[in-house]
């Protein structure tokens, strides 16, 4: 888990009507934030340092700010470990629910990426990589 405003966003606001956590999720968040240790070994982002595995990352432009900004952050790096196959899509109108539900799609852009990575052809596939411009952890 990541403090947005480690990565320049306002911290959120508890009851804001952007706040879509459940009570469990609440906990959870809070249990994490408290222990330093916990939070860098449940953030897949402690684990990148070289990462080979070719990832690509749907985020979800109604998904929680703190989803958001880790998952940019996870991506960016991605992309600073040598001969990374790394893209990334910003769906809008999905939230982490839906952005899920779309992989198991079997047309959508994300099966069809990966399809393309795995059959050992990265310049066939829809996206071969994204630019950073798409990572911005910014609404609006």
């Amino acid at each position: 888990m990541r403090d947005p405003v480690v990565y320049g966003e306002p911290p959120p606001v508890a009851g804001a009507a952007t706040d879509r956590q459940t009570a469990e999720a609440k906990t959870i968040v809070a249990r994490i934030s408290a222990d330093a240790e916990l939070a860098r070994n449940v953030s897949a982002i402690s684990f990148v340092t070289g990462n080979r595995t070719p990832f690509f990352v749907m985020l979800a432009q109604r998904d929680s700010q703190l989803c958001r900004s880790g998952s940019s952050a996870f991506v960016l790096a991605l992309r600073e470990q040598p001969g990374a196959l790394v893209g990334a899509r910003m769906l809008p109108r999905f939230d982490h629910f839906w952005i899920h539900l779309d992989q198991c799609v079997p047309g959508s852009l994300w099966a069809r990426t990966v399809t393309a990575w795995m059959n050992g052809k990265p310049s066939a596939a829809p996206i071969a990589s994204v630019s950073t411009r798409h990572l911005s952890t910014r609404s609006g």
